[in-house]
Parts: C-alpha cells; sequence; structure tokens
C-alpha cells in the first residue's frame, strides 16, 4: 500500500507541464536551425542579391496593368530574395538560419537578430505570397513591385551586417 501511495503522491508532484502549441513550435524551430560558415553566408548573400536582380529584371519587361509571367517570375524570385537574404543576415549575426518548410520559422529566427523586427514583418508578409507566386496566379507589376520592394528590404541590410558576397549588388532599377 505504501509503495502505490507514494507513487502517486510522487506523480502528483512531478506530473511534467503540459507544452502549448507555442512550446512546440519553438522546440521544432530550434531543431531545423542549420549552423551557417562564413563561406555560407556569403552564398546565401549572393543568391539573394542575385534573386532580387532577376526580380527587378523580369519586373521592368513586364506588362503594365494586367497579370503576366513576368511580373508572377518578378514576385516569385522576390520571395526567393528574401529568404536568401533573411539566412544571410541570421547566418552572420546568429550563426545559423533556418532550414526547413515552414518558412513561417525562419521570421521567427530573424526576429532573434537585434533590430530586425521590421525585417522579419516583411519577410512574413512575403511568405504569405509564396505559394501564390511559385505554384498559381498571376501577379500585376503593382503587387510585384511591392513584392520586390519588400525584398529590397531585406537585401538592402545585408551590407550592415557586414555581408560580403561572390557577387557584386546589382544597379539600382
Amino acid at each position: 500500500g505504501d509503495l502505490m501511495a507514494t507513487g502517486r503522491d510522487h506523480d502528483r508532484r512531478t506530473k511534467p507541464s503540459r507544452r502549448t502549441r507555442e512550446d512546440n513550435k519553438l522546440i521544432a524551430t530550434q531543431q531545423r536551425l542549420k549552423k551557417m560558415t562564413k563561406a555560407d553566408v556569403r552564398e546565401r548573400a549572393g543568391v539573394a542579391r542575385t534573386y532580387l536582380a532577376t526580380a527587378e529584371q523580369k519586373l521592368r519587361a513586364a506588362p503594365a496593368e494586367i497579370p503576366s509571367p513576368e511580373a508572377t517570375v518578378a514576385a516569385g524570385n522576390a520571395v526567393n530574395a528574401a529568404i536568401a537574404a533573411s539566412d544571410a543576415i541570421c547566418g552572420q549575426v546568429l550563426g545559423h538560419c533556418y532550414n526547413g518548410p515552414d518558412h513561417s520559422a525562419a521570421a521567427s529566427v530573424l526576429k532573434g537578430v537585434q533590430g530586425a523586427d521590421r525585417l522579419a514583418n516583411e519577410l512574413t508578409r512575403l511568405l504569405s505570397q509564396k505559394n501564390n507566386a511559385h505554384y498559381g496566379g498571376y501577379f500585376t507589376v503593382k503587387v510585384a513591385g511591392e513584392m520586390v520592394g519588400r525584398a529590397r528590404k531585406l537585401a538592402d541590410p545585408m551590407p550592415t551586417h557586414a555581408i560580403a558576397s561572390r557577387c557584386p549588388a546589382p544597379p539600382p532599377p
């Protein structure tokens, strides 16, 4: 009898607290962090600048006022530029980036960089358009232009974080 009573009392005292959905998401995010070397950071910065340059080029080639493949490609490349720029910033400052299927978790990791809340919000806004840009729908020059502008806000701070790349910065539009 004593063992059972002690076991029940022990269970009540040491019962682990229930994890919240946020706790589970944080744990999952931490498990998907990828360490980054300086070379990795330079590579992601170069990729970000190249995606952004391609987005700007396609945007200039897109017909005004109507949805078009060119504007859609610009939008998709803007999303990719933002993800790569976020990776480079996180890699430079934190030593790691998010590497998994839940791209919103990448914005959470970016918030870990001091002063990057605004950048994380821009990334979140771009990621909300990722599926449309990559898997369906056509964009207008106006919407794609807004997306390219948001991606530029993420790519422009890379020099602030002393991130060089193997690719030169694209010329201004």
